[in-house]
C-alpha cells in the first residue's frame, strides 16, 4: 500500500492566509509521498488561494508526487470551475 501525506484545506483559503498555508503545504514535499488534500471544509476560496493550490499541485506533480483533492465542497468545486482550473486540479465540476 502506498503511503499518503494528508493535508486539509482551511475553511477560508484566500489572500489573507496564503502565506501561512504555503508553509504548511511545503511540508508535503519533504515526505516524498502521494498527497491527499481534503477540501470538504472549504467555505470560501479566492483566486489567490487557488493560485497557491495550483502552483503546489504543479510542483508536486513535477516531482513525481501524485496529488488528489478529496471530497471538495460545492463552494470549492464551483470556484475552481469558474476559474477554469477543474482539469488542472483534478476536480470534477
Amino acid at each position: 500500500m502506498e503511503s499518503v501525506f494528508s493535508i486539509a484545506l482551511p475553511t477560508r483559503l484566500g489572500i489573507a492566509n496564503v502565506t501561512a498555508f504555503r508553509e504548511e503545504l511545503s511540508g508535503a514535499f519533504d515526505q516524498n509521498q502521494a498527497i491527499e488534500i481534503g477540501a470538504d471544509a472549504v467555505e470560501r476560496v479566492d483566486a489567490a488561494g487557488l493560485q497557491l493550490l495550483f502552483a503546489f499541485v504543479a510542483a508536486a506533480q513535477s516531482r513525481g508526487q501524485k496529488v488528489e483533492i478529496k471530497e471538495p465542497s460545492s463552494v470549492f468545486t464551483q470556484t475552481v470551475a469558474m476559474l477554469g482550473l477543474s482539469e488542472a486540479l483534478g476536480v470534477e465540476a
